[in-house]
């Protein structure tokens, strides 16, 4: 039945996109091909991540009023370390949005997205599954004042192997965000409830996510802005972009973030954030906290072209209870420099280093990562491509060192 209701939501956004062909249509693709360490994106344990993507898309929007967005993914994970996570994902979804009205300032939207997902791990056939997601929205905004979002879900898990494993989870999340103070405080704050059919083993029948924070704007010299946010909750890894594991866990995370403007042509950030990871089987466990700077430096700019420069260093700590050998602390710096001509091309190029120092001293390393990037638009800008090209060296303490290089394709073409 469900895989009926998600052909025929496909199938109707289809035929929408035949009404009006020769409006606004946007076809959209990337390849990600290389290796990437799972740190440098995740608070995951450290381990080097072999990966292989392809994606392709349709922008469509033939109205003011009405949008919709088809995709399809597949991408391969291969693990130096952990190969019990190896696995094979494939993606096909819809989403369309309807504006319902717009007075004024204010406008309400109507959003509906269907997705399914199909996850294979072959060194783990037990926790193979498909996903379907339902989720209707409704979004209530007033420019420069408010917006609420209210939407309900529905997700069915089917485990492709017996035992009592699927899934029916029922969602509901509500997002507000307010502008107060003559626009100088911006504030921010979501609720996410799911509850479970049943009650399985290993499984929380209820979770619940809580987040609030907010921005305000001071106009001091050398301090634009000072943000804070926090969120505590219970999650499903399965839901989390970047993890691998099919666990139920809590969690708590804060961050606390400034903004200066040095001069009127170099941008300074500074951010701290702290987080806890509690896992049902304690495994993958984790917590920590990082500090984070950066500066933008725009060193020349005209009508047809902007020149760049950024800094970016970090300092991260993490703790592994599970296995204190895996603690580490991350100290990394990163330099690059961009160039766009405007309506013609861009490129950029840049060094990041990175000096990893854990508990177990022989797992130490260094990693060296030099990156090149160039992108061109063709046809009055219908049509643009860019490809990233990274080169990765890192030394190990006590292993031999890794060479290794990633190479990013993506284009998008606007009738």
């Amino acid at each position: 039945m469900t895989k009926v209701l998600f052909l025929i939501f496909v199938s109707f956004s289809i035929s929408n996109f035949s009404l009006s062909f020769a409006q606004t249509l946007t076809f959209l693709g990337e390849t990600e091909l290389g290796q990437r360490s799972v740190s440098e994106e995740s608070d995951a344990q450290e381990d080097d991540l072999y990966l292989s993507k392809y994606s392709v898309g349709v922008d469509f929007k033939p109205t003011e009023k009405f949008r919709a967005e088809a995709k399809t993914a597949y991408w391969e994970k291969d693990y130096k370390t952990f190969n019990d996570l190896d696995n094979i994902t494939r993606v096909y979804g819809v989403t369309s949005s309807y504006l319902l009205f717009r007075k004024e300032s204010q406008a309400l939207l109507f959003r509906f997205r269907a997705n399914r997902r199909e996850k294979r791990y072959p060194k783990q056939t037990a926790l193979n599954f498909n996903q379907l997601t339902f989720q209707p929205t409704f979004l209530l905004e007033k420019r420069n004042d408010y917006s609420l979002s209210f939407g309900m879900g529905w997700n069915e898990y089917q485990y492709l192997t017996q035992g009592g494993k699927d899934q029916t989870v029922f969602y509901q999340e509500t997002k507000v965000k307010k502008t107060l103070l003559e626009e100088r405080l911006d504030l921010k704050s979501s609720y996410r409830v799911e509850v479970h059919e049943f009650e399985r083993a290993g499984r929380e029948k209820l979770k619940q996510e809580i987040e609030a924070g907010g921005t305000v704007q001071l106009y001091l010299l050398w301090l634009d802005s000072l943000g804070a946010s926090g969120s505590f909750g219970k999650r499903d890894s399965k839901e989390i972009e970047g993890r691998d594991e099919d666990e139920d866990f809590s969690f708590w995370e804060y961050r606390l973030k400034s903004e200066h403007s040095l001069r009127d042509d170099l941008i300074g950030r500074l951010q701290f954030s702290s987080f806890e990871n509690d896992f049902r089987t304690n495994r993958f466990d984790s917590n920590g906290w990082e500090v984070k700077s950066d500066f933008d430096y725009l060193w020349k700019e005209d009508p047809s072209f902007k020149w760049r420069f950024d800094f970016e260093g970090r300092y991260k700590n993490v703790g592994y209870p599970s296995n204190s050998n895996d603690d580490y602390c991350r100290v990394a710096a990163k330099l690059g420099s961009s160039y766009l001509k405007k309506r013609d091309w861009k490129a950029a190029l840049g060094y990041e280093t990175n000096f990893y120092r854990f508990n177990l001293n022989s797992q130490d390393r260094n990693r060296h990562l030099f990156f090149i990037e160039g992108g061109k638009w063709f046809r009055e800008e219908e049509f643009y491509c860019a490809l990233l090209v990274d080169y990765r060296f890192t030394d190990y303490f006590s292993e031999s060192d890794l060479h290794s290089a990633s190479a990013t394709f993506s284009f998008r073409y606007r009738f």
